[in-house]
């Protein structure tokens, strides 16, 4: 595979461009991989695509979005980086993505700088798979879980209960069988399933003969199983209890591989793959996980749901969840990430409406005393406040990328922690 090119979040790419290495074919390709990821959010109402086909100066193209991450189409490799510095240095975030990563999927990496990154495309995937693995083979090691089912269907034996109306219909001829509901306790469980469904998958999306080797070993050690059509619904309407809470990281990782990679598989492979991520949801989870972890002396709390509307006329109650509550005693305070600059032209902007109103909402609901909107760039504050007949402030908390040096991630979390402690200490006047 040749070089990956290397873009940033929101650039049209159009066929010529690249030295004429985007052509027609890659965007033939990228529209049917685009309509497949719209049929998907179509049938799950929720969602979005990795990039919109568009035109501009005259060129048929693709503009990505706020994804980040890797998308191959036949001999192209995209890396795509996050872009959030007004000043044009994007390095900054380039190189804190997979620390990012890191820090919400709980990987044990080291530092890689972005450069080699994009010198092997397939670097980011194997630390995840590799990551997978591991998982998968600790509970293997302490043991698949077992669960009871219930199972019907014709046996020379008779065990259970008997379905007479099934038998009637079915061993009229064969009096030697019998047509039963009974109980089976066994490791057709829905958890084993997907892990065992992402290690048939890894062989086909990794160019590691280690990880190749790995999965397969483990594949030979899980029973057989039957197979599963992976979508966004199955892992939603998972529950998890005491005796499979320790499946959580793998189920998690698993959604990962087999959402990004399945549906191409599926259809016979189109020659795109994708392993991208939505800056917007990581970067709220890595804000969460940092402040959950260093900001000593608060509870921290993630998408906390409220009620806050109900109609008797349409059975059904509107909840709200803000992105991060954090509390201390009978004090509340409401963080919303927000992964977006808000200048322009090198000036300040004040925030929108839509996240004024959001943060009002969520203010009142949670008797919180201050709130603030969250976004990435040069450490600094700027403080609003709602007019009405109670004080409450809406401020702009701006978390710095910077960093001591490329290998101080943890005292850039010590920063950004210490300028949120800052913040909800700090009294308003």
């Amino acid at each position: 595979m040749a070089t990956p090119i290397e873009v940033f979040e929101h650039r049209f790419i159009g066929v010529g461009d690249l030295d004429d290495r985007f052509r027609k074919k890659h965007l033939d390709l990228l529209e049917k991989f685009h309509e497949k990821q719209k049929r998907r959010i179509k049938q799950q109402k929720e969602g979005s695509t990795f990039f919109d086909l568009a035109y501009q100066n005259k060129k048929a193209g693709i503009k990505f979005k706020q994804y980040v991450g890797v998308l191959t189409v036949k001999d192209l490799c995209f890396y795509v980086w996050p872009k959030a510095d007004r000043n044009g240095d994007n390095a900054i975030w380039k190189d804190h993505l997979l620390f990012m990563l890191a820090q919400v999927y709980k990987l044990k990496v080291d530092t890689i700088p972005a450069e080699k990154l994009t010198k092997r495309p397939h670097t980011l995937l194997n630390i995840f798979i590799k990551k997978f693995i591991d998982e998968v083979a600790a509970l293997l090691n302490r043991g698949l879980i077992k669960t009871y089912r219930k199972t019907e269907g014709n046996r020379t034996v008779q065990k259970g209960k008997m379905l007479f109306n099934k038998q009637i219909a079915y061993n009229c001829a064969h009096q030697e069988r019998f047509y039963v509901k009974y109980t089976t306790y066994d490791y057709n469980h829905i958890l084993n399933r997907i892990l065992r469904q992402a290690l048939l998958l890894i062989p086909s999306v990794t160019t590691s003969s280690d990880l190749k080797g790995k999965a397969a070993s483990l594949f030979l050690n899980f029973p057989e199983l039957p197979e599963i059509e992976a979508n966004p619904d199955l892992f939603q309407n998972l529950v998890y209890d005491r005796k499979s809470e320790d499946y959580r990281e793998a189920i998690r990782l698993a959604e990962m591989i087999l959402l990004n990679f399945m549906p191409d598989l599926q259809h016979g492979g189109s020659g795109v793959w994708a392993l991208m991520f939505d800056m917007n949801k990581l970067w709220e989870e890595f804000v969460f996980c940092t402040l959950k972890r260093k900001l000593t002396g608060y509870e921290v709390r993630a998408q906390k749901s409220e009620p806050f509307w109900e109609c008797e006329s349409f059975e059904k109650t509107k909840i709200i969840k803000p992105d991060i509550v954090l509390s201390k005693g009978k004090e509340t305070f409401v963080l919303d990430t927000k992964w977006k600059i808000p200048f322009d032209n090198n000036k300040l902007q004040p925030p929108s409406d839509s996240d004024l109103h959001q943060l009002y909402v969520y203010l009142n609901r949670f008797n919180a005393q201050k709130g603030a909107l969250v976004y990435p760039g040069e450490n600094q504050k700027v403080v609003g406040k709602y007019y009405g007949p109670t004080n409450s402030f809406c401020d702009m908390l701006f978390l710095p990328g910077q960093v001591l040096s490329k290998t101080m991630e943890q005292e850039w979390q010590k920063a950004f922690v210490d300028c949120v402690r800052s913040w909800v200490e700090t009294e308003h006047t």
